[in-house]
């Protein structure tokens, strides 16, 4: 049986992935990150090779348990939640882990907080909850982008809230022949006093309470772009 579940129900191939997007005859094409994605987790059944060899200087035996596509979490406060293209669950000899996993090719890491945030009370309080989760201070700069806050905090809430893991992940699996959003990706790091960042690293940012807390970049197999 895969390891793999859409709305419920375990996945037999990558096609199953299809209908957990939103919009799965606009979303799903070759050359899409959901393509590109399903059909490489698909056939790795586990961890990619450029996932594994992101975890290995970290953790022993990594193995993933189970992986759900656009798993939602919760965030603080009303509105909608977090959506994940990937949530895997996994086990290493240090402990378990919360991996949250973004697929890209060229779309963007949506708006920067500047343009995100109205000015509102709930998303005033969304915000400031969600840096507590990944041990930040309120006071960063708004040309962050948001998106990266709410899914690095995807896999602290649900560690802390839902799988009583040790240790929590968000990996952007970038198919993207240009690393296209990658200095978005730096600043976030720069925040935790990280610079010089590279692909197929996986770097510790900090503990947040016992959770540690850990983000990279990895580069997928460009033929999975067309499928297989």
């Amino acid at each position: 049986m895969s390891i793999f579940w859409v709305n419920g129900k375990p996945t037999s191939k990558a096609e199953d992935w299809k209908w957990s997007l939103q919009e799965p005859e606009k979303q799903w094409k070759p050359g899409y990150s959901a393509w590109a994605l399903a059909h490489s987790w698909e056939d790795a059944q586990g961890f990619p090779p450029e996932i594994d060899d992101l975890l290995r200087p970290h953790f022993t035996n990594a193995t993933l348990t189970k992986g759900w596509v656009e798993y939602q979490v919760r965030m603080p406060g009303s509105g909608k939640a977090s959506h994940n293209d990937l949530f895997a669950q996994a086990k290493s000899r240090e402990g378990a882990l919360c991996v949250a996993v973004e697929g890209k090719v060229s779309e963007t890491l949506g708006p920067t907080i500047a343009r995100w945030h109205t000015g509102s009370v709930n998303r005033e309080r969304r915000l400031s909850t969600i840096l507590e989760h990944i041990g930040l201070p309120r006071a960063i700069p708004d040309t962050i982008r948001y998106q990266l806050l709410h899914r690095l905090a995807s896999p602290a809430i649900a560690a802390s809230q839902t799988f009583n893991a040790q240790h929590a992940l968000m990996i952007i699996h970038s198919f993207s022949e240009l690393d296209e959003s990658f200095a978005d990706f730096a600043a976030l790091l720069a925040l935790y006093g990280l610079d010089d960042v590279q692909a197929g690293t996986l770097y510790y940012l900090k503990s947040v309470g016992d959770l540690k807390l850990y983000t990279g970049w990895a580069r997928g197999d460009k033929r999975f772009l067309l499928g297989n």
